[in-house]
């Protein structure tokens, strides 16, 4: 794991802390909002995460290895 990776997991890390908290913060004032609003704004929270899921899930399939065979003209 270098560098990169290990800073890439930590802002994910401090992005989820925040969205959780907001979330924590946020539900207080959800008691009086429709349901139909509600349960809409639960399916594109849950659409964002799948989405960025499954992007860095192609990320780390994507890495190759190159030799130095290929990198020679």
């Amino acid at each position: 794991m270098n560098m990169k990776e290990v800073g890439l997991y930590l802002f994910a890390i401090g992005i989820v802390l925040l969205v959780i908290y907001g979330i924590y913060r946020l539900i207080p004032a959800l008691q009086y909002v429709d349901p139909f609003i509600l349960a809409s704004l639960a399916i594109i929270f849950l659409g964002i995460i799948l989405i960025l899921v499954s992007v860095i899930r192609e990320k780390g399939k994507g890495e190759e290895k190159i030799s130095k065979e290929d990198l020679e003209p």
